[in-house]
C-alpha cells in the first residue's frame, strides 16, 4: 500500500537507511523518503493495454476491469494509463464496473463470475490488470460459452500461453528479471555513494 509504507520509509530516512523501491512505487507523500526507483512504467502499461483493447474491439465496447491490490501504485497507474489512453485517442469504450482481484486468480475467476451475472452479453472486453488474473477470467469465459475480448498486464509464461490458448486477447512485458537485476544494479550504486540515473 503505497500510503501505508511511508511512515517506515520516514523512519528509514531518518536513521539514515536510503531505500530503493522495486516494481511498486510509494504514493507521492513517501516519493521524498526513496533514493530511486526500478520498475516498469505502469502508466504505459496502462496505456499500451487501452490500444491493445481498441485492437480487440475496434475502438468501441463496453469494458470491465479487474484490478490489482487497492492503494498500489501498480494498480492506480495501470488504471489512470488506461483512462488517460481512452480519452487521448478518442477510444469510446464504457467502464460498466471495476472491481478488485488482488492479483488473485481465484479472486479474479469469482469477480469475472459476478460481472457476467450482472452484465452478461453487454460485456465485450476485460482489462486484467495481471497475466495471471487474465488467464484465470479467461477459463471464467470460456466456460460460458462466450466471446469476451481480455488483455492482461505482465508478459508472463503464463499470460503468453493463455494467448496461444485463444483464453486471452494480448498482454504487455513487465520482466521481473530485468527489474531485479536493475535494483541489484542500484543498490550497488546506492552502496558505493553514486547518483543514480534518471
Amino acid at each position: 500500500d503505497g500510503d501505508a509504507i511511508v511512515p517506515s520509509l520516514k523512519a528509514a530516512s531518518e536513521a539514515g537507511i536510503p531505500v530503493l523501491a522495486v516494481s511498486n512505487e510509494p504514493s507521492e507523500d513517501g516519493q521524498q523518503y526513496i533514493v530511486g526507483y526500478s520498475g516498469p512504467d505502469d502508466y504505459v502499461q496502462g496505456k499500451i493495454a487501452a490500444d491493445l483493447m481498441a485492437k480487440a474491439l475496434g475502438n468501441k465496447g463496453n469494458i470491465v476491469i479487474i484490478e490489482g491490490t487497492p492503494g498500489q501504485s501498480t494498480t492506480n497507474l495501470r488504471n489512470q494509463g488506461f483512462m488517460d489512453q481512452m480519452e487521448e485517442k478518442g477510444y469510446d469504450f464504457t467502464i460498466l464496473a471495476q472491481q478488485t482481484a488482488n492479483w488473485d486468480p481465484v479472486q479474479a475467476k469469482a469477480v469475472m463470475e459476478d460481472f457476467i451475472t450482472a452484465y452478461g452479453d453487454q460485456i465485450n472486453g476485460v482489462f486484467s490488470q495481471d497475466d495471471n488474473t487474465a488467464a484465470a477470467v479467461g477459463e471464467v469465459v470460456r466456460d460460458a460459452g462466450m466471446e469476451i475480448a481480455i488483455v492482461g498486464t505482465g508478459g508472463s509464461k503464463n499470460g503468453t500461453q493463455a494467448i496461444r490458448d485463444g483464453l486471452i486477447f494480448g498482454t504487455m512485458d513487465q520482466s521481473p528479471t530485468t527489474d531485479a537485476e536493475q535494483a541489484l544494479k542500484f543498490a550497488k550504486m546506492i552502496a558505493n555513494g553514486e547518483e543514480l540515473p534518471e
